[in-house]
């Protein structure tokens, strides 16, 4: 167990935790689980830049475009929108991780095996470009404050597995094949979807 723990949660995680959505019904309390660390000093939660702006455009999306409109009216959406921005504001819930160019840098030591490794069941659905630059981050953090300490929270199936196949199959001589630094060490991924929560991270004094 960690004393401080450091999440880095992507667009999808947190857009589930506002939707509810009843395949899922048990999100809350995992995120909710999260946040306690958080409110006990115990822990940080970051979210990259690029995502924070996917989660007010997949607001959007859901009050506008989507066909269910999950969303359902104006005052709903407005009430969600300032929510989130509350959340944001001054790291009050969330803090900025802006991107720069070690990101970038890590997704070089990413990319070559997420086009070469099967995905899953669509084998033609890959990760995208942001979904490869939050595990690059990830290795960031993990560089910066150490394995045990860093988690990237995901709904991603695909950035899960990925993550768990590059700490598993990126031996020495692969390294030295693709020229990955040895002091390289890949993010631990938790998909909210399939874990429960006596499997997240938990710190000293929690009651969730």
């Amino acid at each position: 167990m960690a004393s401080r723990y450091i999440y880095l949660f992507d667009t999808c995680a947190f857009i589930n935790y506002f939707r509810k959505q009843p395949d899922y019904p048990d999100i809350e309390d995992k995120v909710n689980h999260i946040i306690e660390q958080k409110g006990l000093g115990k822990a940080t939660i970051f979210m990259p830049n690029f995502c924070i702006a996917e989660v007010f455009n997949t607001f959007a999306q859901l009050r506008y475009r989507d066909r269910d409109k999950q969303i359902y009216n104006d005052t709903d959406y407005e009430t969600i929108k300032n929510a989130f921005r509350h959340h944001i504001r001054r790291g009050a819930l969330i803090s900025e991780y802006p991107l720069h160019i070690y990101h970038i840098y890590n997704t070089d030591y990413i990319i070559p095996f997420e086009h070469q490794w099967d995905t899953g069941r669509d084998q033609d659905r890959r990760m995208s470009t942001f979904d490869i630059l939050i595990i690059g981050m990830g290795m960031e953090l993990v560089r910066h404050f150490g394995d045990e300490n860093v988690r990237i929270i995901t709904c991603d199936g695909r950035i899960e597995m990925i993550s768990s196949k590059l700490r598993k199959f990126v031996t020495d001589p692969i390294r030295e094949h693709y020229g990955i630094p040895k002091s390289t060490i890949y993010p631990i991924a938790i998909n909210l979807n399939t874990s429960n929560v006596g499997q997240l991270p938990a710190v000293e004094g929690q009651m969730l």
